[in-house]
């Protein structure tokens, strides 16, 4: 994945964790949203950087998106 000049390297990996996690648990193939947490979490800084233990954290108190029904969020959290 291009992040071009977006630092969301601690975002996607986190995701990518999650979403394995979620497949070995449950067998459900699809992947969760990388672009809902990156923009959306008001416990990282998105594209300036931040922790995947944070990412893990808003997850937990947010909930998870799936790619196919996230929103394209953009500014629209």
């Amino acid at each position: 994945m291009d992040q071009g000049d977006c630092g969301s390297c601690y975002v996607v990996s986190s995701m990518r964790m999650l979403s394995a996690r979620h497949r070995i648990k449950t067998g459900d193939k699809e992947p969760f949203s990388i672009s809902f947490p990156l923009f959306c979490s008001e416990y990282n800084q998105g594209c300036s950087g931040g922790y995947g233990v944070l990412v893990a954290r808003w997850s937990e108190d947010v909930g998870l998106v799936k790619r196919s029904e996230e929103r394209r969020v953009g500014k629209e959290c």
